[in-house]
């Protein structure tokens, strides 16, 4: 899944635990789109890309967090998640 299906599979999804990923996974991919369009142009510098690949990085940090405190959520508040949890302690 490519970061823009991500993002819009989240999107799909109104629920107050994800809102936080949400906004990261935006704010992500619009910076992708930035950079991938500003690395082939001549007018940006070497230090303007970069600046905007840090702030990337930042974002893509939050986003890691954000997706694993949801998957912490799904894990104890869903079905699923504590049909696995149970599977994993009588493993």
């Amino acid at each position: 899944m490519s970061l823009g299906e991500l993002k819009n599979e989240i999107e799909e999804h109104k629920t107050g635990f994800l809102a936080g990923l949400q906004s990261d996974l935006q704010r992500l991919n619009k910076l992708r789109v930035q950079f991938a369009h500003h690395i082939f142009s001549y007018a940006t510098s070497i230090e303007d890309l970069s600046k905007s690949a840090s702030k990337g990085m930042e974002i893509n940090n939050k986003v890691l967090l954000s997706t694993a405190k949801a998957f912490k959520f799904l894990e104890k508040n869903s079905w699923f998640g504590k049909h696995l949890a149970n599977k994993r302690a009588n493993s």
